[in-house]
């Protein structure tokens, strides 16, 4: 990983996962966008760029950018919640042939959702504002990230 996180729990969370997943898993966190130009004092500010996503993940034998996002609401994730160049990015990467993957947690429910971007694509050109935590239930990781967690850690114990 390139720079501490000091940002979301989930990332940090998602971070943690993928590091129990060793040798499986290669997660390259990008500088953040908000957090080098906008925190801290003015004089040790600089200037970088918005990234195309929060990680590069290599897993599975696969690469594809990783953005995580949360959301409280009990009932939906707000399409909202996806700034304007992670869209164009999404779009552009999946029209190449490409993975982009969002990893929403629903914070109101303890749940881990990991969408293809294409699914929320099509969401949003088909108008719609939000998806339902319903509509995402096949998409829903939360058993399958406990279950290799725990094999992650029965195997360093060994």
């Amino acid at each position: 990983m390139t720079t501490a996180n000091r940002g979301k729990p989930e990332e940090q969370e998602i971070e943690a996962f993928f590091d129990l997943m060793g040798k499986d898993a290669d997660l390259y966190r990008f500088e953040d966008y908000a957090e080098a130009n906008f925190k801290g004092p003015t004089k040790t500010r600089k200037i970088v760029s918005a990234k195309p996503s929060d990680y590069l993940l290599t897993w599975k034998g696969q690469m594809c950018y990783l953005e995580v996002k949360a959301s409280a609401d009990p009932k939906r994730f707000s399409l909202k919640n996806i700034r304007t160049h992670q869209w164009l990015r999404a779009k552009r990467c999946t029209m190449a042939g490409g993975l982009y993957v969002f990893w929403v947690k629903s914070t109101a429910h303890g749940r881990w959702f990991e969408i293809p971007a294409e699914e929320l694509l099509k969401a949003r050109e088909e108008g719609k504002a939000s998806v339902t935590w319903d509509e995402l239930k096949e998409h829903d990781s939360t058993e399958y990230m406990e279950e290799l967690r725990q094999y992650a850690l029965a195997d360093k114990a060994k």
